[in-house]
């Protein structure tokens, strides 16, 4: 008896590592799914596992917003809508909302790209792990649906898989007389959708990740990967576009000569150059709440327009007049020479060698004008440091019998570096001497600001937009109640680069960068929380009533600042974006 219970075990061992290795090989045998799709793809946007999603998701600040209890009133209204929502799903489709949501499992992918001879086919692939049930009834659903509008349905097969294709007929008074279809694939523990057929073949044929031609192996799309991959190894979220690919399908699709002729131009601009844009996001990753990646890659040598958006990387930080209270900052360093240089080879290639040059002499030299030259008056001036800020209150203009949760007004300042201060200053009065110029000049703290009505910026408000010289700046304001701030600002004011949040966040800044940026979140988002839970806009999700949730003080506890930066590659740009978890 003890020996028969002896060898039962061990076949219940063998079994189950049988079991094991099989279901191992299943998993390494998955492909991913770029290797699945061809080399010459326009749009890829994938979620390399949907489960890893979910066990990360209560991770993040905004999953524990979720289960905060100041949130609970409102949770269960939600909750309650989506029982709703979901009794009313599962008696139409036959399947709860709830095990419907759970189908995706691992990889989700969509692509487009264009197959030879016909417009631009689209695929989704989706992983539905141990869901097969759910989806089979969902599909079948979805084949009663088509057959009541009369929708043809065929079967094909392709490397020993079952293709069904449905044509849906076209209504009288539609272009396409054809009608419209799609087709799909169960494989493994996939279900494979798309625009056509060929579509699905294509994806068939490299099925077992062995094919010598796939996305994978695009250089384009490999070296963004690579250069936007996580510390921890794949991304969650993956995404790819070639704006120029797009466009020039999208004309041909036209059959617009017009278009077609623009479209010809683009070599003789550079626009073409431009390759691809593509990056990654991670979320509770390492020390990072979210981190977003992005590579914007174009082929050297660059000329034409490219050559407009240059902007060397330096060490850049908020000078001392950038106050702590500032709620957005943002730093660019362009090459104003590079860029002037560029527009001006450009006309030229157009009008004719010194056209621009001409067209500048012309308007300096106007009988009408301030007698100012656009480029050595104005453009040559500028050192190309520009630094861009919002704050979240008036500090010094703010009413006192204003109502404590009074909205805070944005103000918002555009400050360009000058090589000579005193130059600009007299091109200002030059300016302002104009018979119709619509500001008033006047002294503060021994500078001459220039204010003008606030309508010249449509839409941004009431109040009085200030201009001026000031610390070695050409300073535009929204309301000059901040250029005034800036002027008035000593040592004795603590910056925005002294407070906590900005020093954490700028540890993780290279030394030196093109683009720098700085974002209280919690500032940003008060306006439109504020309006959503007066139920403003609760028109937009019937059946929710916004005004349940919590004072903002609550969601503001998981709103954390963010940084983000730009920097040079050697094929392009560099950008990253971030928000740091909390530290242990």
């Amino acid at each position: 008896m003890k020996r028969k219970t002896l060898y039962d075990v061990g076949l219940c061992l063998l079994a189950t590592a049988v079991l094991f290795a099989a279901q191992s090989a299943r998993a390494a045998d998955k492909v991913s799914a770029d290797r699945l799709l061809p080399p010459d793809v326009k749009v890829f946007v994938s979620i390399s596992n949907v489960e890893e999603v979910k066990q990360r998701w209560p991770q993040t600040l905004f999953g524990q917003l979720q289960r905060d209890e100041d949130v609970a009133e409102f949770r269960k209204a939600v909750e309650l809508q989506l029982s709703k929502l979901s009794a009313e799903w599962e008696k139409q489709i036959g399947v709860k909302m709830k095990d419907m949501l759970g189908v995706p499992s691992g990889e989700l992918t969509f692509g487009l790209w264009q197959t030879a001879g016909k417009s631009l086919s689209a695929v989704v692939l989706l992983d539905f792990g141990e869901s097969e049930a759910t989806m089979e009834k969902l599909l079948e659903r979805a084949d009663k649906a088509l057959s009541e509008q009369q929708a043809e349905r065929k079967v094909d097969e392709f490397e020993e898989t079952r293709i069904t294709t449905y044509t849906v007929p076209s209504d009288e008074d539609e272009d396409d007389k054809d009608g419209h279809s799609f087709s799909y694939f169960l494989k493994d523990s996939f279900v494979v959708f798309g625009t056509d057929i060929s579509a699905l073949e294509t994806v068939l044929a490299r099925w077992d990740g062995k094919h010598s031609q796939t996305f994978a192996d695009n250089k384009t799309y490999r070296y963004i990967i690579e250069r936007c991959k996580s510390e921890q190894g794949q991304p969650l979220f993956r995404w790819y576009v070639d704006p120029i690919g797009l466009a020039q399908n999208a004309i041909v699709a036209q059959k617009n000569p017009q278009l077609q002729m623009m479209f010809g131009m683009l070599p003789i601009l550079g626009i073409n150059q431009l390759q691809a844009i593509g990056g990654s996001i991670d979320i509770a990753t390492g020390q990072y709440d979210s981190i977003s990646r992005m590579v914007v890659y174009a082929d050297a040598p660059r000329h034409g327009v490219l050559n407009v958006f240059q902007f060397p990387a330096v060490q850049q930080k908020p000078p001392q007049w950038v106050s702590a209270a500032t709620s957005t900052y943002l730093a660019v360093n362009w090459d104003v020479a590079g860029a002037y240089a560029a527009i001006e080879t450009l006309f030229d290639s157009f009008r004719g060698p010194g056209a621009l040059a001409k067209l500048m002499d012309g308007v300096a030299n106007s009988e009408t004008g301030p007698k100012l030259h656009p480029k050595k008056d104005l453009i040559d001036l500028l050192s190309g440091r520009i630094h861009i800020l919002f704050d979240g209150e008036n500090s010094q203009g703010k009413n006192d019998d204003a109502e404590a949760d009074e909205l805070p007004q944005q103000r918002m300042l555009v400050a360009l570096g000058l090589k000579d201060s005193d130059k600009m200053k007299a091109v200002l009065e030059k300016i302002a001497g104009i018979p119709g110029f619509p500001g008033k000049s006047r002294q503060f703290r021994g500078e001459t600001l220039y204010e003008l009505p606030l309508v010249l910026l449509a839409g941004a408000g009431s109040g009085t937009m200030g201009l001026g010289v000031a610390r070695e700046h050409l300073m535009i304001a929204s309301q000059v109640t901040l250029l005034e701030d800036v002027i008035r600002a000593g040592k004795d004011q603590k910056s925005l680069a002294e407070t906590a949040e900005y020093r954490r966040n700028a540890g993780q800044f290279p030394a030196k960068t093109s683009i720098l940026g700085f974002q209280k979140q919690g500032t940003q988002a008060k306006a439109g929380y504020e309006l959503l839970r007066s139920g403003g806009l609760g028109v937009l999700i019937p059946g929710i009533d916004f005004t349940k949730l919590p004072p903002f003080g609550t969601v503001q506890k998981y709103l954390r600042a963010s940084g983000s930066y730009f920097v040079p590659d050697e094929h392009g740009a560099y950008a990253v974006s971030f928000t740091l978890r909390d530290k242990d």
